[in-house]
């Protein structure tokens, strides 16, 4: 396998962090070597913290485990090999530094289009296709997938099973587990087919833990999220203003401008403050959260409508039901930023991102000094390509510029392409041409603004060259068919490069190759 990549560890060598280019090789961020070192470090840290949150320390609501937690985490959508390795690597480092392994279930967050793309073929070229999943709407969230038939599942698998280089057992396996899931919303289905599909592989199964369930505020689990959340909530304005300072120094160190990338600014209405979260009212569209203060008292909004208010008092005392008699009947989720900065604070002791994850979280951590003036608990990066055994064309690019460099030299220079013969068959055409060619340079030189001539000369280069490439016609009829097959193959290399298709199409045989490399990696750690 080819080597890890290690940037090293600062927030502006993040922003290096990219997907590996070749196949079969992984990303590792930082050096795997130093990752037991911040495990230990982030678990000081973690019991070293010394704010308060609801007027009480830190510590009282983040109890420590008794083991150390590596978590990943990742919307439950069916995602590429490099974001599956993740489960990979948290499973190996688990085993070999013994600590328990979780994975964060983002399933608040909400698909613009449940669609799921594989390749295929189509008149004989390959081809990409797209899938959407029957019975979903737009900006619907994972979680409020509950009544998807049947049917609208079966023609899924049966899409995917047209995939070209798809492992069929293991898709089989994944498909089995999910349609055969006990509890029937989308949620439970694909961690049923998750666990199936690492099972498979070998890979120890993580324990999953959803957004939602942290975030219900009915479980005695979350008490830690709901004083998290009230405490963001009665100190709205500083929130926000650290929130926004920590986004504006992103920018800045990145020559950024304006203030939606990476993410927006939270704004401010009148005496109204946007905070980093959801509202959801029997699954309908996510709505932001505006909150706003008044005689001691906390009002939040669905954007407009306000929702509830409740004491600060009552809130701070007892944050699961203070905030939970505030919501009513509508559910409250974290916006991403907000979603990290808890989980790294009071679920884990190393959280392994993505590259998008691993870069948006310098925010998170920009935002933890501020607000709380701690250093973060670091997080660590970690991903791979793997391309399925799809047919390629060697050099495709590089032949398909050079027939479209000829296709125009046939039109502007047919000259250099005329046989022997043909040449002097049209020798008066060509000698034409080129009497028209010194005619055209000489009125450049001497008499430029004789527009008249020199437009004169050009329309015979251009008469001659017409003419010169109907002799030619066959040649250029040729080029022009190379051309078309060679754009079909840069076509086909795009896709067969591609690495983002569902890890269940890959063969079991790729994976655990990457599997493999994982383990002796980890074993070769100095613990």
């Amino acid at each position: 396998m080819p080597s890890v990549t290690a940037p090293n560890s600062t927030h502006q060598q993040i922003d290096r962090l990219a997907a590996p280019a070749r196949n079969g090789e992984l990303l590792i961020w930082p050096a795997l070597d130093e990752w037991p070192r911040l495990l230990e470090e982030n678990v000081r840290r973690r019991r070293s913290y010394e704010f308060e949150i609801c007027n009480r320390p830190f510590g009282e609501w983040s109890q420590p485990s008794d083991q150390p937690i590596i978590a990943s985490g990742h919307q439950p959508k069916f995602f590429h090999p490099g974001v599956w390795i993740k489960n990979a690597l948290v499973a190996a480092l688990a085993n070999r530094l013994h600590t328990k392994q979780e994975m964060l279930v983002v399933d608040a967050d909400a698909p613009a289009s449940f669609s799921i793309a594989y390749p295929t073929k189509q008149a004989g070229e390959l081809t990409q296709r797209n899938h959407r999943l029957e019975g979903t709407t737009a900006a619907e969230p994972y979680e409020c997938m509950t009544d998807v038939a049947p049917q609208a599942y079966d023609n899924l698998f049966a899409a995917l099973h047209e995939s070209c280089g798809a492992d069929e057992a293991l898709l089989d396996e994944f498909r089995d587990a999910f349609l055969q899931c006990e509890q029937r919303d989308y949620v439970s289905r694909w961690q049923a087919g998750m666990t199936a599909l690492d099972t498979h592989l070998g890979i120890t199964v993580p324990t999953y833990h959803r957004i939602t369930d942290i975030f219900d505020f009915a479980q005695p689990r979350s008490d830690a999220a709901a004083a998290f959340t009230v405490e963001i909530l009665r100190n709205a304005n500083a929130f926000r203003a650290a929130y926004n300072a920590a986004l504006a120094d992103y920018r800045r160190l990145r020559r950024m401008h304006g203030t939606r990338h990476p993410m927006p600014d939270l704004d401010a209405r009148d005496d109204r403050i946007e905070l980093p979260f959801w509202l959801l009212n029997s699954c309908h569209v996510r709505r932001r959260l505006w909150v706003a203060t008044k005689d001691d008292a906390i009002q939040i909004f669905a954007e407009d409508q306000r929702i509830g208010t409740g004491a600060i008092e009552d809130l701070v005392r007892n944050p699961a039901a203070g905030i939970g008699a505030l919501l009513g009947d509508w559910q409250l989720r974290p916006r991403a930023i907000a979603q990290t900065a808890y989980y790294r604070l009071f679920e884990c002791d190393l959280f392994v991102h993505g590259i998008g994850g691993a870069k948006y979280d310098a925010v998170t951590d920009g935002l933890l000094a501020k607000l709380w003036n701690i250093e973060p608990p670091a997080y660590t990066c970690a991903s791979a390509t793997l391309r399925l055994p799809l047919p390629m064309i060697d050099d495709a690019k590089d032949h398909l510029r050079a027939a479209q460099l000829k296709l125009r030299d046939l039109r502007f220079n047919p000259q250099r392409f005329l046989t022997d013969p043909q040449a002097a068959q049209h020798a008066t055409l060509l000698a034409q041409r080129t009497a028209a060619i010194e005619r055209s340079r000489l009125f450049a030189i001497n008499d430029r603004k004789n527009r008249a001539a020199r437009r004169e000369a050009y329309d015979d280069i251009r008469r001659a060259n017409a003419d010169l490439e109907q002799i030619l016609a066959d040649e250029r009829a040729t080029t022009q068919k190379k051309i078309d097959d060679l754009q079909a193959g840069v076509r086909q290399n795009r896709i067969a490069a591609q690495r983002e298709w569902f890890v269940g199409l890959y063969p079991a045989a790729s994976l655990r190759a990457l599997a493999s490399d994982i383990k002796q990696r980890v074993a070769a750690i100095d613990v």
